[in-house]
């Protein structure tokens, strides 16, 4: 055999998943560089800002004294005061101060990105949008930011310019440059005597943001496994099925050494090619970072070299170990094959495994919502807040009891308030679990589970439960009007009653939206009679759907607090602005009445409670689809393995098996240890998954070791592995 008939042996397939697989990890190490980047943004200055300042809840009233007091303050004491606001597709960095005595100098990959010169540009321009960086529109910005793949966009203005995108003083400011207790000290003091909120209150942050996990980069590290498994199986399919060629080669004066090396330099050499155009391909659209995109070529091929050697070394050591001997003659080395067969296995069945017990929850989430689209159908026309946009607002001045957003949808309720068909409802269920877990919260807390039905009149009149004039005057007035029901008495409805004025009134600041309640904080509590089912809002199918004994407070916009203006844009179910149908919201939030209460730009989308509903639906089973498209692949390479696992085992063993056969052993006296190795596995995957409670987990591994038996009793029967084999 020559060396022209070994190179045809190696695989198309393997070309095609080690070039993928280079993609795969150029991809991740590029994200990773762009994390990178992003973290020298948000580390910016951080070395030099021993002390922060935290505004939260600033009433609006005082929002310009402060920010002039800070100007003032920071000049004074040549400081900078820098706040940072990271929204996904916008890093905006607002500077206020002096940079006189500070390094602003800041690089990333050999370039600069920021210096003194920039910064002392964005302050001292008159234009009070002026920006480094184009978010603010290029005929704001005073300098480029160079940026960056999968970046967002990164710009440097006014604090000021912050403030008013960001429609909120709330967040965090570096006192870059201040160095000393008593200059941070006396800020506060001063904070302090201008809004007459606590000290402390400057000192921490009441608010965070949390970030999901990267599902692009888990993606691409689950892409690399399966590519990496595919490499394995198909050199392990090569390398079983040539060894006794491998052997006339040796008798040719070839050397383990010449033979691996012929099969591994053509990968190397496309290997080597994927990574250069990679390189290249990035670097001429990154010209501002040539020496990071250099490097990223370079760490791409080592990364994917490091991968594939050892893949493919993993793979040889058939090759390595086996003595010379023992390939010239056809000798298989049977421990090594078969503990290469067995970790393989086990190695996929784990992933199966995590990947079951994964998809288990949105398959149990799909079951739910099925559930409650059944039990909700007598409200399924009613139309819930499904989605909106941060628009000009930013995220952050959602939490601001305080800001503009909040402002415009208690301005635009409180105007529709009485009209028909729009309605404030939602409900609050007290859990077992969660009284055990709030005992020690309040002073007081009732001792079984309870449902609060939060209702506005009007929707109250739709379920026929009657209001007096009395009431409606008295939560127009401001006052809190609860029904309790004749069954919650003597020591339980001192213990309602308690709980409930303590936590209506938890949390409630001067800087909120002032209403007559949260001025005045008065309660009328009012016993009825219940006399029929109340349909409740609990939007989980754990929770009751009727009741008729819940406990109702009557909300009006009057005897909000910031509890329930928030509640206002709550998107989902469990949020409390309704329609009664399609036309009453359209007569509601017509255009005109957007643009009036500033609403135009936030693209508030609302959907009936059946199309909420099956919206949540369909996006489970989009997140299902994708992971049980894992798991089909996965299932699939162990169906391939198993059929690879049988043509191999009846190979190695041909001459025993074939005298066993003659004596009259049966199918599994034949085929004993493979056998073991799939139920055994397979029983301990199926273990786990009993443990971990998964029934569709249960389902799955069912399926797979019933496909698995039968792909093993027929690769057998029909030879089917064999011949896959050799037309490799």
């Amino acid at each position: 055999m020559n060396k022209r008939t070994l190179t045809k042996r190696t695989s198309l397939v393997g070309y095609a998943l080690l070039i993928l697989q280079t993609f795969l990890i150029f991809l991740w190490l590029l994200l990773g560089l762009r994390d990178q980047y992003i973290s020298t943004w948000t580390n910016y200055l951080n070395d030099q800002s021993p002390y922060t300042l935290y505004l939260n809840n600033i009433p609006p009233t005082k929002k310009d004294e402060i920010l002039a007091y800070l100007n003032q303050v920071s000049h004074q004491k040549n400081f900078l005061l820098v706040r940072k606001e990271n929204n996904d597709d916008l890093f905006n960095i607002g500077v206020m101060g002096t940079p006189k005595t500070i390094d602003v100098q800041l690089s990333f990959g050999g370039q600069s990105l920021l210096d003194k010169s920039k910064i002392n540009k964005v302050l001292q321009s008159s234009n009070p949008n002026a920006s480094i960086g184009q978010a603010n529109g290029t005929i704001n910005q005073l300098a480029p930011i160079s940026s960056f793949w999968f970046s967002p966009l990164i710009t440097v203005s006014k604090l000021e310019s912050l403030v008013k995108n960001e429609d909120t003083l709330r967040g965090s400011y570096q006192l870059v440059g201040v160095n000393d207790k008593q200059t941070y000290d006396n800020i506060i003091n001063q904070l302090h005597k201008i809004t007459d909120i606590e000290k402390s209150d400057f000192t921490f942050i009441q608010s965070g943001s949390a970030s999901n996990g990267d599902l692009l980069k888990d993606s691409i590290i689950l892409g690399i496994i399966l590519t990496s498994c595919g490499l394995l199986a198909s050199f392990l399919i090569v390398f079983l099925n040539n060894l006794k060629e491998y052997g006339n080669l040796i008798l040719l004066g070839w050397s383990k050494k010449d033979i691996l090396f012929k099969i591994f330099k053509p990968y190397l050499v496309i290997l080597s090619l994927t990574a250069l155009f990679l390189c290249v391909f990035s670097t001429i659209f990154n010209l501002r970072f040539p020496l990071s995109f250099i490097t990223l070529g370079i760490k791409t091929g080592i990364v994917t070299s490091f991968i594939f050697s050892l893949t493919f070394f993993c793979a040889a050591s058939l090759v390595i170990i086996s003595k010379n001997i023992a390939l010239i003659k056809g000798y298989y080395p049977k421990k090594l094959i078969y503990s290469f067969f067995f970790g393989f296995y086990l190695l996929l069945t784990s992933v199966v495994i995590g990947t079951c017990l994964y998809i288990d929850q949105p398959a149990k989430s799909i079951s739910e919502t099925a559930t409650q689209a059944h039990q909700w159908h007598t409200v399924s026309k009613m139309e819930v807040l499904a989605s909106m946009d941060s628009g000009n607002d930013s995220v952050r001045s959602y939490a601001d009891t305080s800001s503009k957003i909040n402002r415009d949808f208690y301005d635009l309720y409180r105007h529709y308030a009485n009209k028909d068909g729009v309605y404030f409802v939602n409900s609050f269920y007290a859990s077992k679990t969660y009284i055990e877990q709030m005992t020690d919260g309040y002073k007081e807390m009732p001792s079984h589970p309870f449902t609060i039905l939060t209702a506005s009149p009007n929707y109250l009149k739709t379920i026929n439960f009657t209001l007096s004039n009395q009431v409606l005057k008295a939560t127009q007035n401001g006052i809190r009007v609860i029904y309790l029901p004749d069954n919650i008495s003597g020591a339980e409805k001192r213990k309602t009653i308690s709980y409930i004025k303590e936590s209506m009134q938890e949390g409630i600041r001067s800087s909120d939206i002032s209403t007559k309640f949260t001025r005045s904080r008065k309660f009328k509590f009012i016993t009825y009679y219940p006399q029929k089912s109340i349909f409740l809002w609990n939007n989980t199918p754990q929770e009751p759907t009727l009741n008729n004994s819940p406990i109702i407070y009557v909300a009006s916009p009057e005897n909000f607090s910031f509890v329930e203006i928030g509640n206002l844009f709550a998107s989902g179910l469990g949020g409390s602005f309704k329609f009664k149908d399609s036309a009453v919201r359209k007569q509601v939030l017509s255009p005109d009445n957007l643009s009036k209460y500033h609403l135009a730009d936030n693209k508030l989308n609302f959907a009936t409670v059946q199309q909420y509903i099956d919206g949540v639906q369909k996006s489970l089973w989009q997140t299902l689809a994708i992971f049980g498209l894992v798991i089909i692949l996965l299932i699939i390479l162990l169906i391939l393995l198993v059929g690879v696992l049988a043509f191999t085992y009846k190979k190695l063993n041909y001459e025993t098996l074939l005298i066993k056969q003659f004596l009259g052993f049966s199918f599994r006296q034949l085929y004993t240890l493979p056998l073991i190795m799939i139920s055994t596995i397979n029983g301990g995957a199926l273990l786990i998954i009993l443990i971990s409670h998964s029934k569709i987990g249960v389902l799955i591994e069912i399926l797979n070791l019933i496909l698995q038996l039968l792909i093993f009793y027929l690769a057998l029967k029909t030879h089917f592995a064999q011949k896959m084999i050799e037309r490799n």
